[in-house]
Formats: C-alpha cells, structure tokens, sequence
C-alpha cells in the first residue's frame, strides 16, 4: 500500500515538473513575441525617420540647386545691366553717335543721306533723344545695319522703320528710320550713386 503511494507521488511530482516546464515555456514564447513585436515597432518608426530624412535631404538638394541657379541669373543679370549702363553716356554726344553710324552704314554700304536729331525728352531717371535717319541701299546691306546696331557702342533702340520699294537701276530701297539714344539725366553727379534705369526695349 505505502509503495503503491510512493509510486503516485513520483507520477505527480513528474506531472507537475511538466506543468511547470510547459508554463515557463509558454512563458519565454510570450515574451519573445513580445519583444519581436516590439522590435517590429521601432523598426518600423525607424524606416520613417529615415524616409523622412531621406526626404528632407532630397528637398535640401533641390533647395541648394535651385539656390545656385538664382545667383547665377543674378550675376548674369547684374554683368548686363552693367553692360548696358557703360553704353549710356551722362550726355547726348550726338556727335559722337552719328560717327558712330556712319561708320556702320559705311561698312554695310548704306548711304546715310538726313541725320535729323529731335528734342531731348526727360523721364525722371534717364532722357532719351529721338534721332531720323534716311538712308538708303540693297536689302542685304540694310540688313546687316540693323543687325549692327545692336553691336554699336552707344546703346540705341529702333522705334520707327519705313522701306519703300526698290527704285533705280541698283535696286537700292530707300529707308526711313528712326533711332533712340539714352543718357543720363542732368542732374546725375558722381556723387549720386543711384544707380540709372536701364530703359526698356522698344
């Protein structure tokens, strides 16, 4: 009888040795999954943050480039106005401007026959000179005058342009144009540092 217990207890305690494996190893699993959970959380907020950044240096990039870009249109910019502004004399200097044309028309083969200069007109940060030319010449070379206006030292702009048909035995088109001249106004002195408008094309 006393064996036949001993052999129960031995039975029981294997059971509940079991039991109790059993229970701690669903207990290590839990805390696996747990931590594997966990860690699939940071994981993922981890691949956020780094597509954020990722994001974020993308966008600075684009910044830095679009940042270059400006400030070379800007010294672009700045080198013409520059440019333009060496082409604009403090004074009329019609003169000085009509040596200037006859020696284009001259190496075009235009012949410049009325140089009429009007009055100067004021606008409050430049004036400007409306001069009237008749020429005339071949289709090419009024042409390349035009063109070479453009390369001429003092900056002018084209307002007015009449071409009536060829007549004579040359074929020369007689031409009517009229031209604009800048300078600066009079009241500009080197101590006045604002700087003059450079005007607008025509």
């Amino acid at each position: 009888m006393l064996r036949h217990k001993d052999t129960r207890l031995v039975q029981l305690d294997r059971g509940l040795h079991a039991m109790g494996a059993v229970i701690a190893g669903m207990i290590l699993i839990g805390g696996l999954l747990f931590v594997r959970r966990s860690l699939a959380a940071e994981r993922t907020s981890l691949d956020s943050s780094i597509t954020e950044a990722e994001s974020v240096l993308d966008e600075a990039d684009s910044i830095r480039s679009e940042h270059a870009q400006l400030k070379k249109r800007l010294a672009d910019l700045q080198q013409r106005t520059g440019e333009l502004m060496a082409r604009i004399p403090a004074t009329a200097h019609e003169a000085e401007f009509l040596a200037q044309l006859s020696e284009l028309a001259s190496e075009c083969q235009l012949v410049i026959s009325s140089y009429r200069p009007e009055s100067p007109v004021a606008t409050e940060r430049y004036q400007h000179l409306d001069i009237e030319l008749v020429a005339g010449g071949s289709f090419d070379s009024l042409c390349r005058f035009l063109e070479g206006l453009e390369s001429l030292p003092r900056l002018c702009r084209l307002t007015r342009l009449e071409v009536e048909s060829a007549s004579g035995d040359d074929g020369s088109y007689p031409v009517t144009m009229k031209l604009r001249i800048f300078f600066a106004p009079e009241h500009a002195t080197p101590a006045n540092t604002t700087p003059v408008a450079v005007p607008p094309a025509a």
